[in-house]
């Protein structure tokens, strides 16, 4: 059987997939972050766990949306440890949906599982915390999620889903981002990391050398600033509800238009909508039954 990790750090292992799972060995704590999907993960983390000779371990949620969490159930970690801003989605997966989707059908049409986690478990913990002596310190990159954490070790950094690769940045289109705008200023304070010499260590990635991680964290800005610029021109010429906005950025994007997509980039584009009010009116009508929006010049 091939190994099921790498080592990327000294004392951090990666487990392969979409999103990764690492496994951090402290000289005081053992910690999996991310446990990831179930499907193929129950064996494979078990396999991992057991030949890098972790037996006790804590598991760190980068954040909790479903595809990093689900396999928390082929785990029996001594402690679950969260940002505050994550701790209620935690505990209630109704939460959690409504948080992550609002009150729409995907997590039924995604698959969601409903995971509660007991709160007798769980501890809150926020940017600063280390992990151990030299063993990593938590980073606030909040944007994708409330409150998203990174952590910077040595010479690298893990920055979850703040930063997309070029493959699901192509098949989605429209990055998830609870914020749009917190994720590029997030994007900004992991370009210098970069900068710095760090590499990154993305979820849904490669791992990546510091000039390939500012690459990312361009093509990331990039992508942001272009939805951005695509929602004032539709929505300066033409009124749009807001399924029908994002179908049109994403054929202009060339992505799949599927409802995972659409509804996953509605959260984004809503989030760019609210934060151009600053700059912009916006006018509302009704016709065939659908709420059509409108930017107009204050």
């Amino acid at each position: 059987m091939s190994t099921p990790y790498r080592a990327v750090e000294r004392g951090v292992y990666i487990v392969p997939g979409s999103p990764i799972t690492m496994i951090i060995k402290c000289s005081d704590a053992n910690w999996v972050v991310d446990p990831g999907l179930l499907t193929n993960r129950r064996d494979l983390l078990r396999s991992a766990l057991e030949r890098l000779s972790v037996e006790k371990y804590n598991v760190l949620l980068s954040h909790t949306h479903y595809d990093h969490l689900e396999a928390l159930e082929a785990l029996t970690p001594s402690r679950i440890y969260v940002t505050v801003l994550e701790y209620t989605s935690l505990l209630s997966s109704l939460v959690r949906n409504i948080v992550t989707y609002g009150f729409t059908q995907l997590p039924r049409i995604l698959g969601v599982r409903s995971i509660d986690v007991k709160k007798e478990m769980v501890e809150i913990v926020d940017e600063g915390f280390k992990l151990g002596d030299s063993c990593g310190e938590l980073l606030n990159l909040s944007g994708h999620s409330p409150g998203l954490t990174g952590i910077v070790f040595e010479d690298a950094v893990f920055v979850g889903d703040a930063v997309f690769g070029e493959k699901l940045l192509s098949r989605v289109g429209i990055p998830y981002h609870f914020n749009a705008r917190q994720a590029l200023s997030t994007l900004e304070k992991i370009k210098a990391y970069a900068e710095k010499g760090y590499s990154g260590i993305l979820s849904h990635g490669p791992f990546a050398n510091s000039d390939k991680l500012a690459e990312y964290v361009d093509l990331n800005a990039e992508r942001l600033k272009l939805i951005r610029e695509l929602v004032i021109d539709h929505l300066t010429r033409e009124p749009l509800s807001l399924e029908e906005l994002v179908g049109k950025i994403l054929g202009e994007l060339r992505a799949e238009i599927n409802a995972g997509n659409i509804l996953l980039g509605s959260v984004t584009v809503n989030s760019i909508i609210s934060d151009l009010l600053e700059e912009y009116g916006l006018s509302t009508e009704v016709s065939g039954g659908l709420v059509r929006y409108r930017l107009t010049r204050k």
